[in-house]
């Protein structure tokens, strides 16, 4: 189980880290060419793009869950053209909402920003489909092809962006031009892979399979819309307390740190859902039991000390990289740091309910989390600005955690790494401490400090590991194993 989990983890990593890195100089790129009020307009109308995406592809979890099934039963056309057909139905729905919401509030929203959510509706038609089609070569576990294309929007987003920003001179909105031609140009191949050339003309739907995945997806498409809540819908209201400007400053530092962290957490939660899934099917719930302790311990290595160590960095790093209208963002880092990594952590706890099937109970507490959410940052943010949205959201990510934790008791019990947690977190502590001196002011070039005290800390960290017994020889022997073996398919 850790072999196969090891091996999707690094055949998912290009998926994760390319665009992380893209993703990292963007924020550097838009934020030297923009001002915060501008950004700040960018990151809102991302945000827009992304919960309605989440609506226009509702049936997308259901494709992991259910493709395995109706393959074995003979049934994979049938799937195929059923959910494709209801997405595209869905994607035309959603962008007529859209469309009808912008036009009825366009007498509120600035000019300029309003120009660009008009653009957001062809975003969410493309970012929609691609988002259907990648969930297919996911169930499939055909990694390396969901990677390419991952890594292709990331990069091709940016370059066709700039593009039309700096030659065609469109502004802030030539990142939206960008983001639309990276989408048009990969769709007809990415449909060839994923789907191959179902018969979906004339119209052929399964009543059946639309119900089966409906009671499904539909809790969990609510749970994504209260997690976009979580994670996204605080800036509107930073926007509607605060203004633009401290949306942009909010943004840059949130997605600094979460070109970082959710990294390490995303690499886990794409590699272990469709593993986990099978494994439950064909060796039962004892052997579940064992697989998730042993995950959670490789979650807890590699992600406690990337949030401690962001944290420590966060100053240096904001600094050096962003100008010093955005700097000031540096103190929410360890705040965005912490949540992602509960956010992280509640996912291995919600297999539970996808085993069973009780899609609602993830439902309910994503709600729970963020109607708390919503409630906390109306009440701070007017006083404290974006410094309180990123708290509430860490409390609101604790709220879920716990949440998600207990409910999943009630249906699975697995044992928690307790010893290997303090351990990692001494180890962690001893790699924070060295890595904040020795970083500090050891040269007097800032970035050479920063590098500096990210490797002689990680390397601290490890080193301790291995002294406490957390970490052994025969361990890595197998992730080196299961490295070479992933690399030798390609």
């Amino acid at each position: 189980m850790i072999r196969e989990l090891t091996k999707d983890i690094i055949r998912y990593l290009p998926t994760k880290i390319v665009p992380a890195i893209v993703g990292f100089i963007s924020v550097l790129v838009l934020t030297h060419l923009f001002l915060p009020d501008d950004y700040g307009n960018y990151a809102l109308v991302m945000a827009t793009v992304n919960v309605f995406s989440i609506l226009s592809a509702w049936l997308s979890p259901a494709v992991i869950r259910f493709l395995p099934f109706y393959q074995e039963e003979g049934k994979r056309e049938e799937f195929i053209a059923t959910t494709v057909q209801i997405s595209l139905i869905s994607i035309l729905i959603t962008s007529i909402l859209f469309l009808g919401m912008a036009f009825v509030f366009r007498s509120r929203i600035e000019a300029r920003l309003m120009t660009m959510l008009y653009i957001g509706i062809g975003m969410i038609a493309v970012w929609s489909l691609a988002n259907v089609l990648q969930y297919f070569l996911r169930a499939e576990r055909k990694v390396y092809l969901y990677s390419i294309f991952s890594v292709w929007y990331s990069v091709m987003n940016l370059v066709f962006g700039l593009f039309f920003v700096k030659v065609c001179k469109l502004g802030i909105q030539g990142m939206l031009y960008g983001f639309l031609l990276s989408f048009i140009l990969a769709m007809p191949l990415l449909w060839l892979l994923s789907v191959g050339r179902p018969r979906i003309l004339p119209i052929n739907i399964s009543k059946s399979m639309i119900w089966t995945m409906s009671k499904y997806s539909l809790p969990l498409v609510l749970g994504s819309l209260a997690a976009w809540v979580l994670g996204l819908s605080d800036r509107y209201i930073i926007k509607l307390l605060r203004g633009s400007e401290e949306v942009g400053i909010y943004s840059a530092s949130y997605n600094v740190s979460q070109r970082t962290i959710i990294l390490f957490v995303w690499l886990f939660v794409l590699a272990l859902s469709p593993i986990i899934i099978q494994a439950w099917e064909r060796e039962g719930k004892e052997a579940v039991r064992g697989y998730l302790t042993r995950v959670t311990r490789f979650f807890l290595i590699f992600c406690v000390p990337a949030v401690i160590g962001l944290s420590i960095i966060s100053r240096p790093l904001t600094k050096l990289f962003l100008p010093q209208t955005y700097c000031e963002g540096y103190r929410i880092i360890p705040l965005v740091a912490a949540g992602a990594f509960f956010l992280g952590l509640q996912q291995i706890y919600t297999n539970t309910f996808v085993f069973y099937k009780k899609t609602v109970l993830i439902m309910v507490s994503f709600l729970t989390a963020a109607g708390l959410n919503i409630i906390l940052n109306l009440l701070l943010i007017r006083r404290y600005g974006y410094l309180a949205a990123a708290a509430t959201t860490l409390i609101s990510y604790l709220v879920l955690f716990f949440m998600i934790a207990g409910l999943s008791r009630r249906y699975l019990t697995w044992v928690f790494p307790v010893k290997s947690l303090v351990r990692i977190l001494f180890a962690s502590g001893c790699m924070g401490v060295a890595s904040y001196f020795i970083g500090k002011g050891l040269t007097g070039s800032a970035i050479i400090n920063l590098v500096l005290g990210v490797t002689s800390g990680g390397i601290i960290y490890f080193v301790v590991l291995f002294v406490l017994g957390e970490v052994s020889f025969k361990e890595l022997q197998q992730v080196f194993t299961s490295k070479a073996m992933s690399w030798k398919r390609l």
